[in-house]
């Protein structure tokens, strides 16, 4: 069982390492939206929607 936890945590430290290093900069904000931007008024709609 250790060596299973081990192995995941080194796969997603390499995979940290990597992303790093290509200097990829992203939020989840952006890649929710697309990097587009919402206008006022569907903002307010989808605010009083919920």
């Amino acid at each position: 069982m250790l060596i299973t936890f081990g192995g995941i945590a080194a796969f997603f430290a390499v995979i940290v390492v990597i992303l790093q290093l290509s200097g990829i900069r992203d939020s989840s904000s952006e890649y929710a939206i697309g990097r587009r931007s919402f206008g006022a008024n569907y903002q307010a709609m989808s605010f009083l929607n919920t």
